[in-house]
């Protein structure tokens, strides 16, 4: 079985891609799809909605293109996209809620904006918003459901409060929810 969202896996009967190169499994029947994105760098994470595949790792090139460590590409064709919001470090968890992409990682900056291993892009204008959760240390995982974003990673701080590992947060403000009271 294959998770859906936030890290790579592969079942014993597939095709693995790290940065742009192939390698068959054990599996004569197995075959690989013709859709082809080439990247320069590992791709960590995968977020799909509708028939856009959103990507993030430690690449820099994506169909030839810039993209640093996040970028959209179409999930038939897989023609790259012109979402393009230029992390200065290694993304590692996307998710998309509403009209939102959320990234983490380790990194600095995001469009030009500080974000402290985590934040977030409007999809519609591929701007930064100002969701910003400044996490203490690096965000491995992320997942929205209703007004919320879960994240986990190595961080023991969001913002001011103390979130050891693991925080649900406002998809709005990134305010940090008291445990098991998520918003709806």
């Amino acid at each position: 079985m294959v998770p859906a969202v936030g890290s790579w896996a592969a079942s014993s009967n597939s095709f693995v891609v790290r940065a742009g190169r192939t390698s068959r499994t054990s599996s004569p029947t197995a075959r690989l799809s013709p859709w082809l994105v080439n990247v320069n760098a590992d791709v960590y994470t995968i977020a799909v909605v509708d028939s856009v595949v959103y990507i993030g790792g430690a690449f820099t090139i994506v169909a030839g293109q810039s993209r640093n460590r996040v970028a959209a590409v179409h999930a038939v064709t897989g023609t790259l996209l012109p979402l393009n919001p230029n992390s200065d470090g290694t993304v590692r968890a996307l998710a998309v809620g509403g009209s939102k992409l959320f990234m983490g990682g380790s990194f600095a900056q995001v469009g030009g904006q500080s974000r402290a291993q985590a934040a977030a892009v409007d999809l519609a204008t591929g701007a930064v918003t100002a969701w910003d959760p400044h996490a203490s240390s690096v965000v491995q995982a992320l997942a929205v459901s209703g007004g919320t974003v879960y994240a986990g990673g190595q961080f023991t701080g969001i913002r001011d409060a103390l979130r050891n590992y693991i925080a649900a947060l406002d998809t709005t403000s990134a305010v940090s929810q008291p445990p098991g009271i998520p918003t709806r």
